[in-house]
C-alpha cells in the first residue's frame, strides 16, 4: 500500500483517480472538440484529446453544455488531454496494486477505497497517454 496525491474525476457514473504527479493542469474545452482525432493547444503545441470515459468504459460521455473539462497528463515527456464530466478534487489517496490478470489492468495502476469503502480505479498515466497518442489499444 502507498499514499499519493490523486486527482478525482467523474466519468459516467463513476469516479476515478489520476496520479497527481502526472497531472499538468486542466482547462475547459469547447464541446465540438470532443470528436475523435481532436487536439487542443497546450503550452504552444497541439496535443491529442481523448475521452477518458471511452478509454475506461468503452462509452462516450455526452458533453454537458457548450464546454467540458479536459485534464492534461504527462508521461515520459509526452502530454495528452482527456475529457471528463467533472473535476472533483485533489486529495491524498491510499492505493494498493492490482493483479495483472484483472480486466482493464493495462490502464489501471492501482485501486483505492473511497470514504464509503467503494473501490476506485487509479489509472495509469503512461497507458492513457499512449492510448491517446495512438500507441496503445483502447
Amino acid at each position: 500500500m502507498a499514499t499519493r496525491k490523486g486527482l478525482l474525476v467523474a466519468i459516467g457514473s463513476q469516479v476515478v483517480a489520476l496520479p497527481g504527479e502526472a497531472v499538468c493542469g486542466a482547462r475547459l474545452v469547447p464541446a465540438q472538440a470532443s470528436r475523435a482525432g481532436s487536439t487542443i493547444d497546450w503550452e504552444g503545441a497541439p496535443i491529442p484529446l481523448a475521452s477518458l470515459s471511452r478509454i475506461v468504459t468503452g462509452t462516450e460521455d455526452d458533453p454537458v453544455g457548450s464546454r467540458f473539462p479536459a485534464v492534461v497528463l504527462r508521461s515520459r515527456g509526452t502530454c495528452a488531454a482527456f475529457s471528463v464530466q467533472r473535476v472533483l478534487a485533489l486529495e491524498e489517496i491510499v492505493t494498493a496494486p492490482v493483479a495483472a490478470d484483472v480486466p482493464c489492468a493495462r490502464i489501471v495502476a492501482a485501486v483505492s477505497l473511497d470514504q464509503d469503502s467503494r473501490v476506485r480505479l487509479v489509472l495509469d498515466p503512461g497507458a492513457l497517454v499512449a492510448t491517446a497518442c495512438g500507441d496503445g489499444a483502447g
